[in-house]
């Protein structure tokens, strides 16, 4: 599965952190959801030519919600999407024995049972992960073959843990870890095209693939009773997962397909201050964040950005009398101009009209992606409230 989505670091969706999923101490009963469009202006420059737009856009959705429960327990839910990738490129191209497209998606859901005190909140669940549409498209080393393996799906299990703690009256320290999650996908299919003249399926094909681990601090700060700043950091562990991708065709004669990525781990920085706006149901967001790349250059595909990101984010709420909260706002993703790729290897003419046979395919990217996200909160009745006041 030789692709990233070149919005973020490694397979990761850009907007939907996993520091959103970190317990809270004063945390009310409520429901949310978000809904996030990603689109994007990404290139890639070589001396073959120029691909262009090649990573997909994307409607992300999200939905997360938290019930008070009797006493100090909490229940709280995420639905949501962790990982992700889509790119195109033209099947006839230079590169297409790198890849000629990838996608990639994920949906996590994601319950927890807190217990929460003045000072403190522990959580833990388990973490469900449905995988789908995985695949990828690379030419078959003969002249004009190019084999596109996408579909496949399956659910992996895994868990999820975290904890905040107040220190002093203003001041919070979260932590959390979601555990990496192995998958064997089955139900894929491989399509051949021949010569950009004939489609042939060729067949079932399975992929074997492990999302990460990923771990979250976070720091918030309240400065006075309308502002609230933060800094947080997110570490995935790429390196011990996603080295060897697997893909085995039931095809007899083709033996399985191993795309080796040399992962590295990726961090993401950012920090960030929310005003509420005193006497009005206003309130402004504004943050900035800094993020690496997951795979090095000697084993990166042409729809991966190795260079490290700058992340820019703004938005703005409204709550209503009744509790509701509207909010929109939007993020800018920047990996700058002339990002380089040295993929390395012999150039040599093959299919229709010309390709790389084994590397050499030396070039730059242009990259910039955005995401636009809007949502609604919407106030639950808390069940301990309840039980409180039907007792008296």
């Amino acid at each position: 599965m030789p692709t990233a989505n070149a919005a973020s670091s490694g397979f990761a969706t850009p907007g939907i952190s996993h520091a959103s999923g970190l317990p809270q101490l004063d945390s009310p009963s409520r429901l949310t959801v978000r809904c996030s469009y990603l689109g994007s202006d990404v290139n890639h420059v070589s001396r073959f030519g120029r691909e262009r737009d090649v990573v997909q856009d994307a409607v992300i959705p999200e939905i997360w919600g938290t019930l008070s429960l009797r006493e100090a327990w909490r229940l709280d839910w995420r639905l949501f999407s962790p990982f992700a990738a889509g790119t195109h490129y033209g099947e006839y191209w230079r590169g297409a024995f790198h890849s000629v497209d990838a996608h990639l998606e994920t949906v996590n859901f994601s319950p927890g049972l807190a217990w929460v005190s003045d000072r403190l909140a522990l959580r833990f669940g388990p973490q469900v992960q449905f995988m789908q549409k995985v695949g990828f498209a690379q030419a078959l080393f003969l002249p004009g073959v190019i084999g596109e393996v996408g579909g496949g799906h399956d659910l992996g299990l895994g868990f999820h843990a975290g904890a905040v703690l107040r220190v002093g009256e203003k001041t919070e320290v979260s932590v959390g870890v979601w555990s990496e999650i192995d998958h064997d996908l089955h139900g894929g299919q491989l399509e051949v095209t021949l010569w950009d003249l004939l489609q042939v399926s060729l067949g079932d094909a399975e992929c074997s693939i492990t999302t990460p681990t990923v771990a979250v601090a976070r720091l918030q700060i309240h400065p006075t009773q309308n502002i609230e700043c933060w800094a947080g950091a997110e570490f995935t562990n790429w390196k011990n997962t996603l080295r060897d991708i697997t893909v085995g065709y039931d095809l007899p004669v083709l033996p399985d397909t191993v795309v080796r990525l040399d992962a590295e781990n990726t961090w993401f920085f950012d920090i960030g201050a929310d005003w509420r706006i005193q006497d009005t149901p206003w309130s402004v967001c504004g943050g900035l964040g800094y993020g690496t790349c997951f795979v090095s250059d000697e084993r990166r595909h042409p729809c991966l950005i190795g260079a490290p990101f700058w992340q820019i984010q703004a938005s703005i709420q409204h709550t209503m009398p009744n509790g509701v909260e509207v909010f929109a706002g939007g993020r800018l993703v920047e990996y700058g101009d002339d990002n380089p790729s040295r993929l390395g290897g012999a150039a040599l003419p093959y299919g229709f009209p010309w390709g790389t046979f084994a590397g050499s395919l030396p070039g730059d990217y242009d990259a910039t992606v955005w995401l636009f996200e809007t949502g609604i909160s919407i106030p639950l009745p808390s069940r301990s409230k309840a039980a409180s006041t039907g007792g008296q």
